[in-house]
């Protein structure tokens, strides 16, 4: 998938099995290409604009491609505590200033 979408951004047009399968990073060869773009098509990760065209990422597959971006890069670094509240707080703190600030005016 994400050589897909990383194709795809690229260029900005559909991607055959040739241009992955072409790829250094994956050893597959383009008929086991075909089968697995197939397989994330019937899944809905993928569409198939024309017959004679490669494919493209649907709504869902761009979902799935940033879930396994945002796993990878936690699995990388230590486990993060993602602890929102005081940016909460900051941000409340400013409204609360710029609020106070217009009402001056």
């Amino acid at each position: 998938m994400g050589l897909v979408v990383d194709a795809y951004r690229e260029t900005g047009r559909p991607v055959g099995s040739k241009a992955i399968a072409g790829d250094s990073r994956l050893q597959w060869g383009a008929s086991t290409v075909r089968a697995e773009l197939a397989a994330l098509e019937a899944g809905g990760y993928l569409t198939h604009p024309h017959t004679s065209a490669g494919r493209v990422p649907t709504d869902l597959g761009y979902r799935q491609y940033v879930e396994s971006l945002k796993s990878r890069a936690l699995t990388r670094t230590e486990p993060a505590s993602l602890d929102l509240s005081d940016l909460r707080r900051e941000v409340d703190e400013a409204m609360r200033d710029a609020t106070s600030a217009l009402a001056q005016m």
